[in-house]
């Protein structure tokens, strides 16, 4: 029974574990730094858990254990309260007394450890307890040892797959922790009950012959040991996180699959122990033999992850589109990469004990499982924190694998030489040796081509099968389409920037993923959260950006007359790239009211004591873990206690890959926490050679105070040299017309547009992350039919616009009415018409005819758009009325002459035809139509001689001959006849 209670512990700490490092990363933020310092405190507590236990044998093992797992139940459930109240404690304590560097670094492990260390301590005392059950009751202890880890890790794994993919997307964060809580309770109360039944006739413990001193030595080999395996397993897997997002990505799944990986591959490993334990002899070269291994493994692994995106292309050319399908594509993936070493370390933990603990050991089975569990936890405790706080931020991502291998095969060596007998000294001087050279080779280490490491291949591999790019030869195709200019294995993330091979447009990526660049579409996007916001304000002296890509938007900002411009950035080699994109940031850079600060945006606004007139939002792909946490309301809430009095927030958001019902809860989500808010439509980008490109971005501003444009500081601001000349270099918004026509909504059509479901409450928080669950499952789709359905999207935002006009104040057209106002709706409609809106332009020339019936230009411009719309109804009147008043509008006899063409009035279409000539005498296609019309009626000749004028005119024309040539013979046959 025992291994089934195991399992639902292990289940239950691993969910735990995974909750608390999401909770904590919300407060502390998202850096290596922090997230290093939490599990520091979570493994510290259960190595401390694990000593104590050691260190006080039980005398009713399985009850102890029992009422240990029901009071883990119990801490867990208190973390609730405690996290729910931290975030306020950290802001309060960090703001009052400024701590930073080393001084905050410790007050976090002092909060976590308030959170962590009670059920941490406790879980660490399980395993030891339950080892102990094993010996009281009789069992063989290596082979109940075995079976436990084994037990342990399955439920483990279990509880990853349960909570990531099933519990957390069902539920939310704080039901599943209270799942988990319960299912420690339950294993408690189960092991409660046995232990009532089984304990008390278990037979006694008959106490060994003491051992020999001889027997010291094979204990102290396998508790250092016992340290490398742990800093080998999570100093790895520190790497493996870091380096698997480049080709599966960095959704919050994909670190569920990899975490998955490694627990199976360490239950396969304690599965091989389990039916291969008897035949052991020589336990010291056994595990020597499996370091040694190990360590190559390690190496071999990090070969075949810089050859991962091949194996990608090829299994996303080869599967169906489907989320499933491409997580269990992301599980094979990490296997291919994880599985021999997590084997050989799943193996090796539980064959250590044959090296604590032989047959004539008279120490109690809990103090020999506990110190061989607190020992490997705290070697796991160095390797990880060396791997977040040193070893990467030192060498880069590649080198340190290197580090972690040399730990294995030099701690395989030495057990090695001590099993075969080999003087110490000797055993010490091969040691050192392998040492050095070592050291000597881990600076140079590197073992993958940079240019498919940083080309994204989970993002882009859909587009590439679409391309028909070889898999085998992505490198080479990559090479002669892109030339990589930068790349740097970050302390938090790979950054590249490439270029196209003919030059032009640069873009960086971030962990393979372009984040931003010189685009059309993207110089767009940047100028404009930049900008909305701050003309909004008017008066803004100091300014925050989260995000610093490649500086455009915070150089936008500082065209403003503010006083600073501060920006927070998680990663510093993007900073380290804004040289390539100089053009675009480079006056910032020299700029003495800039500055920027290296940290999680989140964290630094949640501790800062600074008010901020304008803050602005770059990040823009909320389905990143870390990056996920700018999008809930919970930021929106600590982004609104930053503003200063009149403050300003602009959020860049993305619906590329999402669909209408995701962008309405963000959108929900937005105004739950900003009482005034407008949503602004990025239009699509203007390329030199007159294509459009569409970004399918957005801009979310939110404010205390009701927002206005202010007309006057528009043109104030357009004629700025500088600000006037940022906003027309992205040759969309070139007047202050232009700018106007990017506004979409205001918070009551938002609220419209977002409230038509029936799950209308359902918003985006830190306790259910729907944007961040949700997100990852639509990126399945092709590229074609994402663009598809992000055109569309657009097009419905559109027609859920609302009317400007009432947020524009002092602008003389609009306050004078009548005609003067009519021409200025028709230009805003013109703009909207160049947006491809032409919903809102049809609306807008609408408005402009109420405010002058007499504006023909307007009755001809809706006619003709609702004609190209479909709706030739709706048309006709309005381009009757333009030609009543002007009946030189060519465009509106031309719609009259289509819209009686296509009903058969042919007498109505030859007259139309005929006025649009007198205008236009050259206008082919008017005399194509006049021919064909008079076709219809029989007027053979008139037919003909316009088919021969529409000739005369442009050789060219598409004239049918055998239609000609029919007119000819009718108009012929019908002068014969007369």
């Amino acid at each position: 029974m025992l291994p089934a209670v195991v399992a639902l512990s292990g289940a239950a700490a691993l969910i735990d574990e995974s909750l608390w490092m999401r909770s904590f990363g919300l407060v502390f933020g998202s850096t290596q730094a922090a997230v290093a310092g939490v599990l520091a405190v979570y493994m510290g507590g259960l190595a401390l858990g694990a000593a104590l236990a050691a260190r006080r044998p039980a005398k009713r093992p399985l009850r102890a254990y029992a009422q240990v797992e029901l009071l883990v139940g119990a801490a867990a459930l208190l973390s609730l309260p405690l996290l729910r109240v931290l975030p306020a404690v950290y802001a309060a304590a960090a703001s009052a007394t400024g701590a930073s560097g080393g001084v905050e670094f410790g007050g976090r492990l002092l909060l976590a450890s308030l959170v962590l260390l009670p059920p941490t301590v406790l879980l660490g005392a399980t395993v030891p307890l339950a080892t102990a059950f094993l010996a009281r009751a009789g069992g063989d202890v290596r082979a109940g040892f075995g079976r436990l880890y084994l037990a342990n890790t399955l439920g483990g794994a279990a509880g990853v797959a349960l909570a990531g993919f099933l519990l957390l997307p069902a539920v939310g964060v704080q039901a599943t922790l209270v799942l988990a809580c319960a299912c420690s309770l339950v294993a408690g109360g189960v092991a409660l009950r046995w232990s009532r039944v089984v304990e008390p006739s278990s037979p006694p413990v008959i106490p060994a012959p003491a051992a020999p001193p001889g027997s010291l030595r094979p204990r102290r080999l396998a508790l250092a040991l016992a340290v490398v395996s742990g800093a080998a397993t999570f100093g790895v897997e520190v790497l493996w996180t870091r380096s698997l997002v480049l080709v599966i990505g960095s959704s919050a799944y994909a670190f569920q699959v990899m975490l998955l990986a490694v627990l199976l591959g360490i239950a396969l490993g304690s599965r091989v122990y389990e039916r291969r334990r008897e035949r052991i002899v020589r336990p010291s070269s056994a595990v020597g033999v499996l370091f040694l291994f190990g360590g190559a493994m390690v190496l071999a692994g990090q070969w075949l992850i810089g050859r991962l995106p091949v194996v990608w292309l090829l299994l996303a050319g080869w599967l169906p589109e489907s989320f499933a399908l491409r997580q269990l594509a992301a599980l094979l993936a990490c296997f291919l990469t994880l599985l021999p070493v997590c084997g050989v370390l799943g193996l090796t933990f539980p064959l250590l004990l044959h090296l604590v603990r032989d047959a004539r050991s008279a120490t109690p089975v809990q103090a020999d499982a506990g110190r061989l569990y607190a020992w490997n936890t705290a070697g796991a405790i160095a390797g990880a924190l060396a791997a977040h706080l040193w070893l990467v931020p030192r060498l880069g991502l590649q080198p340190p694998y290197l580090v972690f291998a040399g730990l294995l095969l030099l701690g395989g060596l030495w057990a090695l030489l001590d099993g075969s007998g080999v003087l110490a000294w000797r055993s010490a001087g091969v040691t050192l040796a392998t040492a050095a050279a070592l050291a000597w080779l881990v600076p140079r280490w590197r073992a993958w081509d940079p240019v498919l490491a940083s080309a994204g291949v989970y993002r882009y591999a859909a587009q590439w099968n679409d391309a028909l790019v070889p898999a085998l030869g992505l490198a080479d195709w990559l090479r002669s389409e892109r030339r990589l200019l930068f790349y740097r294995e970050g302390e938090e993330a790979v950054v590249a920037v490439a270029e196209p091979r003919e030059g032009g447009r640069r873009f960086l990526s971030v962990n393979g993923k372009t984040d931003a660049g010189s685009g059309d579409e993207d110089v767009l996007t940047q100028t404009l959260i930049a900008h909305v916001p701050l003309l909004l304000h008017g008066k803004a002296a100091r300014v925050l950006v989260v995000g610093w890509g490649v500086g455009k938007t915070a150089a936008s900002a500082a065209l403003h007359p503010v006083e600073a411009v501060e920006c927070v950035e998680i990663e510093k080699a993007t900073w380290q790239a804004a040289p390539l994109f100089s053009a675009m940031n480079g006056a910032l850079v020299r700029d003495p009211r800039f500055r920027i600060v290296f940290e999680d945006g989140r964290n630094h606004l949640l501790r800062s004591r600074r008010l901020y007139d304008v803050i602005v939002s770059e990040p823009s792909n909320p389905w990143i873990s870390g990056v996920a946490n700018l999008f809930t309301r919970e930021f929106y809430e600590t982004v609104r206690a930053r503003l200063a009095p009149g403050g300003v927030f602009g959020q860049w958001f993305h619906y590329y890959g999402l669909e209408p019902a995701d962008v309405k809860v963000e959108i929900r989500t937005f105004l739950s926490v900003f009482p005034e808010a407008s949503l602004w439509l990025v239009p699509p980008a203007a390329a030199p050679d007159g294509s459009r490109r569409l970004a399918a971005d957005l801009l979310l501003v939110g404010s205390r105070e009701p927002q206005a444009i202010d007309w006057a500081r528009l043109e104030r601001a357009f004629a700025d040299s500088r600000v006037g000349a940022d906003l027309r270099a992205t040759r969309v918004v070139e007047d202050p017309a232009s700018l106007v026509a990017a506004w979409a909504m205001g918070r009551a059509e938002m609220e419209r547009w977002s409230g038509d479901r029936a799950d209308g409450a359902l918003l985006n928080t830190d306790d259910y992350p729907y944007i961040e669950l949700v997100a990852p499952r639509r990126e399945a789709g092709r590229p074609a039919a994402a663009a598809r359905a992000a055109a569309a999207q657009y097009e419905a935002l559109g027609r859920a616009a609302g009317e400007v006009t009432r947020l524009i104040t002092g602008q003389p057209a609009l306050a004078a009415g009548g005609p003067l106002a009519a021409v200025f709706l028709d230009r805003l409609a013109e703009r909207y018409l160049r947006m491809a809106q032409p919903d809102r332009a049809i609306a807008t020339f609408v408005a402009a005819i109420a405010s002058d019936p007499r504006d023909a230009t307007a009755w001809t411009r809706a006619g003709t758009l609702l004609l190209e719309r479909g709706r030739p109804a709706e048309a006709e009147p309005r381009l009757a009325e333009a030609v009543r008043l002007d009946p030189t509008r060519a465009r509106a006899w031309e719609g009259l002459g289509a819209i009686a063409s296509d009903r058969r009035d042919y007498p109505r279409a030859e007259e139309a035809e005929r006025a649009l000539l007198r205008l236009e005498p050259a206008n082919v296609s008017a005399w194509l139509r006049l021919g064909a019309a008079l076709a219809r009626q029989g007027k053979w000749a008139g037919a003909q001689d316009a088919l021969e004028t529409a000739r005369s005119i442009d050789p060219t024309a598409a004239v049918d001959p055998e239609l000609l040539a029919y007119v000819r013979r009718q108009a012929r046959g019908l002068t014969l006849s007369r």
